[in-house]
């Protein structure tokens, strides 16, 4: 009965160490997520903001002399990004009427806060471009096989396992109780 006992406990042991070697052999899976586009809102407002500014630095001169111009180019940017930000939340939408009343306003009286600017279009742009909904994942699991020779090491213990504890039930004696 001894002899029994200690190959079975041999056995389980060779099959605990096993299942061991096996999950430290076969890796884990990681979802990586994709990069996620930035929304239709960001990308409009990011290139009328590039427009704007190259129509200030293209016509500085001309803008020196005639302030109706000026205030006309303005007043298209103010007009651009109300009707992006249009279809855009609530929030987004009245972050860009503050935006564009504070900044129209700033320009006809000559007297622009630049720290107040910056945060009115931060805001806009945090509201714009942070994207909604469940994140994308990228095209599955990069689970794969880390190390084939761990694996195998394991695959051969638990084989091992099973044997000695199939060989030791087989050869038991088979008494009945009577």
């Amino acid at each position: 009965m001894r002899k029994t006992s200690r190959t079975l406990t041999a056995g389980f042991l060779a099959l605990g160490g096993s299942g061991f070697l096996l999950l430290s052999g076969a890796g884990t899976a990681q979802a990586t997520p994709a990069g996620a586009p930035a929304p239709a809102i960001c990308t409009q407002l990011l290139a009328a903001s590039k427009s704007y500014t190259a129509t200030l630095k293209g016509n500085e001169k001309k803008f020196e002399t005639d302030r109706t111009a000026y205030l006309a180019a303005v007043d298209n940017y103010g007009s651009e990004v109300t009707r992006i930000t249009s279809t855009g939340s609530p929030a987004l939408q009245s972050a860009a009427k503050t935006y564009v009343t504070d900044l129209e306003t700033e320009i006809a009286a000559s007297d622009i806060n630049q720290a107040r600017l910056n945060t009115d279009d931060d805001r806009m742009a945090v509201l714009a471009c942070t994207p909604t909904g469940a994140p994308r994942t990228g095209g599955g699991s990069s689970a794969g096989l880390q190390d084939p020779a761990l694996f195998g090491g394991g695959g051969a213990a638990a084989l091992a396992g099973l044997v000695i504890v199939g060989l030791t039930l087989r050869g038991r004696s088979r008494t009945s109780v009577e």
